[in-house]
């Protein structure tokens, strides 16, 4: 996970005096020595060292330090991403060696339009036009992390503009990060002191800065630091705090954020956005954490509605029995479950019942022994190794007799499955049934026989006697015997063909109107089963024809057709000759496994 933890944070302004950093963190000595350099350089009677141009230093390949941004001073920064004005509003994103600087530059103030900026309560004094919160991460980032950081700065920047038209809130704390950079200034060359140490007794805003980045080295070194450490980017990868006091900022980084619950996946948001596009209606919903704790961590003004359904999720039920349950529209509920999913507090299940097929995981640890004492204590007299052992093999719910589970009571044996499928020891596999009728084999060459048209007696005895006649007869008499042979031929066709008809009205025709996209071949297959005996089976079949390509399985066509699970295996029975089954886990969640 080091490609995802952020390297710095910095806060630039722009306005009427100038740009400047204001705040970064975090700062390391090398900063110090940069400033130290950089005042001394200040001097009237220091001499600037004159430049070689028979030699030029290579620029340094890398500017990162010990998991910390380097080679890049205050005034750098500060010249880089104080953007001008037509830069504003936008995203900004600047790659230098191997760091990547991403943010959002953030009008304050404008004078010529005012439907960028909401409405001001009241004039400010403010010297200030923009802010940029930016972000520094490894070249090596990936799209989905860029783009999450990029959200957080945008966040970030629009909060700050809401505080300072509300209470002049980036003014006042600028103008405390502006007097420690000129106290700092004031003091001799050899003081080793940084501004940014001041900046952190005294800023509000910097302690929040720092808390929103904050490193967990830090909680081990014994730094005082507020408990809001624990919802940082370089820990959990949650930010829940309120800026101010006053407006929430509540980001989450999913890839962190899933990889934390389980070391073995890795989730990109894109593929959280795809699970969540196919998710239907009798999917259900398994929290990953106990209702009390999923319920604390919610922010106090959070949606009624999400703990309402967190209240009676259950994973028995589907998601039509909790749009009931909790009086919500079926789609409410879709984007509540993609809130939860996001941020990794539920998993997408198919609901337990007893038919369900499980398995081992494949990605399951090889070693279960801290996993085994948490079981234990959950569930005494039981042994995880013993549980996982009666699914070595794909295992139906309704087929568990042993002695391990035949003490249980059925609801001890729900809490069991759910506690190994929030751990991902568990995986459920499904049915899915293949339209698969059998290649006829070809007929050999040397017993093909021709098809060719017999000619007719009566003009073949016509053709004979014309030689007899005159030649001005026989052109007449030849083409009256054509015409007379081409009716004849015609009235054949229509009489063959009304015949044929007719013995296809009841069965060949109704055939073709049952399986409209099927060759004839393939029809010929389906009609020598058994089965197709019955008209009703036949019909059925057809009905369900659709769904025999391998994408849906048996639980998802018995709510689509509204049919009973013990029709559908019967009928799958009854066609077998031209059906084949194979069972795997929905493709649909599998986000949620490490294979």
């Amino acid at each position: 996970m080091e490609g995802i933890n952020p390297l710095s944070i910095f806060l630039v302004k722009d306005g009427s005096k100038g740009d400047r950093l204001l705040f970064r963190y975090p700062y390391t000595m090398e900063n110090r020595d940069d400033e130290a350099k950089k005042r001394a350089r200040q001097s009237p009677y220091s001499v600037e060292p004159s430049e070689n141009i028979l030699y030029k230093a290579k620029p340094p390949l890398s500017n990162i330090k010990n998991g910390q941004l380097s080679g890049f001073d205050d005034t750098v920064l500060s010249n880089l991403f104080a953007v001008k004005m037509g830069l504003c509003e936008k995203r900004l994103e600047v790659k230098v060696n191997d760091v990547r600087f991403i943010g959002h530059p953030t009008l304050l103030q404008s004078g010529s339009s005012d439907s960028v900026l909401p409405r001001i309560r009241h004039s400010t004094s403010t010297s200030i036009i923009l802010i940029n919160i930016v972000i520094v991460l490894r070249a090596s980032a990936s799209h989905w992390v860029v783009e999450c950081y990029y959200e957080l700065s945008q966040r970030l920047g629009v909060a700050l503009r809401h505080e300072e038209h509300r209470c002049q809130y980036l003014h006042n704390e600028a103008r405390l990060m502006l007097e420690a950079h000129d106290e700092v200034a004031a003091q001799p060359e050899d003081s080793a002191e940084s501004p940014y140490d001041l900046i952190l007794e005294r800023s509000r805003l910097a302690k929040e800065l720092r808390d929103i980045y904050h490193d967990a080295y830090k909680l081990l070194k014994g730094y005082q630091i507020s408990s809001d450490l624990y919802y940082s980017l370089c820990t959990s990868g949650v930010v829940k705090r309120r800026l101010n006091n006053w407006i929430g900022i509540n980001f989450c980084l999913p890839q962190k954020v899933h990889y934390l619950r389980n070391q073995l996946l890795h989730i990109e948001p894109g593929t959280i956005y795809k699970c969540l596009e196919s998710i239907q209606p009798y999917h259900g919903i398994l929290l990953l954490g106990e209702e009390s704790e999923l319920l604390a961590s919610l922010p106090p003004d959070s949606s009624s509605s999400l703990k309402r359904l967190v209240k009676m999720a259950s994973p028995l039920k589907n998601f039509h029995q909790l749009a009931a349950d909790t009086n919500l529209t079926l789609l409410h509920i879709f984007q509540l479950t993609s809130h939860l999913v996001y941020w990794a507090k539920v998993m997408v299940i198919y609901p337990l019942c007893e038919t369900n097929v499980y398995v081992i995981t494949p990605g399951a640890p090889a070693d279960l022994a801290s996993l085994g004492e948490e079981f234990r204590e959950v569930f005494p007299g039981l042994s995880l190794l013993s549980v996982l052992s009666e699914f070595s093999l794909p295992t139906s719910l309704s087929h568990k007799h042993t002695p391990i589970w035949l003490f249980q009571q059925q609801n001890q044996q729900v809490q069991v499955i759910v506690w190994l499928l929030r751990h991902r020891l568990l995986m459920q596999l499904h049915t899915y049934v293949f339209f698969s009728p059998p290649v006829r084999k070809p007929i050999p060459s040397h017993i093909r026989r021709s098809s060719r048209q017999s000619t007719p007696d009566f003009y073949l005895g016509l053709s004979e006697g014309s030689s007899e006649k005159s030649d001005g007869d026989s052109d007449v008499t030849v083409e009256t015997q054509t015409q007379m042979v081409q009716e004849d031929q015609s009235q054949r066709t229509l009489a063959e063909e009304d015949e044929e008809r007719g013995s296809k009205g009841d069965s060949e025709l109704q055939y073709e109107a049952l399986f409209p996209n099927l060759s004839q071949l393939e029809i010929e297959v389906i009609l020598a089963c058994p089965a197709a005996c019955d008209a009703e089976d036949l019909k059925l079949f057809a009905r369900m024809l659709p769904y025999f390509h391998g994408k849906h399985h048996i639980e998802e066509m018995m709510f689509m057709e509204n049919m009973r699970r013990s029709q559908l295996l019967e009928l799958i029975e009854k066609f077998r000759p031209v059906l084949l089954t194979c069972t795997h886990e929905d493709p649909r969640l599998a986000i949620f496994y490490h294979h």
